[in-house]
């Protein structure tokens, strides 16, 4: 039988990172799943989330790899692809970029990214016409890569009926999984962060990198009807420093005067997500793109209220969350903050989110089975 290479060397910011490190710890962590693989190819990011225990046992290696370029991926992928042609290459998070038509049986791909599932029109239409057909052409050359692959792990049941409609993807091959995170939520205990959290504030976890379908800088503008509001509130950001759109999002912070209603923690860490989570009231998702993503259950998870965009990607959290439209104005998404407010207030015990967390923790002895089953369909390519 042969062996999986883990490939994770692609995922250098964002949530990506933290769902890596959530499933390969879990894979090298339970003795099912870990004799099947033989390596794990990570990036430095990726390396630098895994718990110390794991990077020194030498049953199982861990390579940390830096972040290829995308212009240099092809050239990347195709040497892994090459190199591990008798063993299963399974990338956790994108397509591998490989024209070796050779490699077609020994592929797996994991979770497919959101914007290749489903083009959602409310983003697209925020879009100027440069940053439509970049999008655009993204979706396409990805659709094809992923295409290529013997296996496809989504996330959500909507994704999957997605891609069983597109011509190019094989209903046989697209496999439904639900994600979980990383078990260090699961754990009550707050772990100390160096940035203060003052807790007399609501404060509001805003997390994520800054792509452009993040959504995030949206945000100032509720931020500022919130101040007209007179809500003492404030938004934790996790937006790398140095980074251009960091600057640009700090600068509109200041021209609207709202330094005091945001807080940046830099960039994202397990332990520094969890604390920020453990310290805040409300968690906003105000992505146009997401599919079931874990974020919001890492803020479950931590005591927090949860508010999304309205779209179908949202199947598994239900009725647990609060809800806005897309495109609805400013002042309408501050007027929601400020009824979850009040709930909590009134009621501190009132979580609307408190079913959601004990379902997860209800899914979490089987999560790793639903994964043991999925290892077993990528050996027998």
């Amino acid at each position: 039988m042969r062996k999986i290479v883990i490939c994770a060397y692609n995922l250098s910011k964002g949530g990506g990172v933290q769902v890596a490190t959530s499933l390969i710890t879990l894979y090298l962590t339970t003795p099912l799943l870990r004799k099947k693989i033989s390596c794990c190819f990570v990036s430095i990011e990726v390396y630098n989330n895994l718990a110390d225990f794991l990077k020194k046992d030498s049953l199982t290696k861990i390579v940390p790899q830096y972040a290829t370029l995308p212009i240099f991926r092809f050239v990347t992928d195709t040497y892994f692809a090459t190199k591990y042609r008798k063993d299963i290459l399974f990338f956790i998070f994108g397509p591998i970029y490989s024209l070796e038509f050779g490699i077609l049986s020994n592929l797996a791909s994991g979770i497919a990214d959101p914007w290749v599932i489903e083009s959602n029109k409310f983003a697209l239409t925020k879009l100027y016409p440069l940053q439509l057909f970049k999008l655009s052409l993204t979706i396409a050359v990805k659709s094809f890569f992923y295409s290529r692959s013997k296996i496809l792990w989504v996330e959500s049941i909507f994704g999957q009926e997605k891609l069983k409609q597109m011509a190019i993807f094989k209903k046989s091959k697209i496999f439904y999984i639900p994600n979980l995170p990383n078990e260090l939520f699961f754990n009550s205990s707050n772990l100390i962060h160096n940035n203060n959290i003052n807790t007399s504030f609501f404060n509001i976890a805003l997390i994520g990198y800054p792509h452009l379908h993040k959504n995030i800088e949206s945000m100032v503008y509720v931020a500022n009807e919130l101040k007209l509001l007179a809500i003492n509130c404030v938004f934790h950001t996790t937006l790398p420093e140095g980074k251009t759109y960091t600057r640009q999002f700090t600068e509109r912070v200041r021209l609207q005067g709202l330094e005091s209603f945001f807080m940046n923690h830099g960039t994202v860490t397990l332990e520094i997500c969890k604390s920020i989570y453990a310290n805040c009231k409300l968690s906003i998702h105000p992505s146009y793109m997401e599919v079931s993503s874990v974020s919001p259950m890492e803020a479950a998870l931590q005591g927090c209220d949860l508010l999304l965009i309205d779209l179908p990607f949202n199947e598994r959290y239900k009725e647990y969350c609060y809800y806005f439209k897309p495109f609805d104005s400013s002042k309408s998404i501050a007027e929601i903050i400020f009824r979850i407010k009040q709930a909590r207030l009134d009621n501190p015990s009132d979580i609307k989110s408190a079913n959601l967390k004990s379902l997860l923790v209800g899914q979490l002895a089987d999560f790793s089975k639903l994964h043991s089953n999925l290892l077993v369909k990528i050996e027998q390519l």
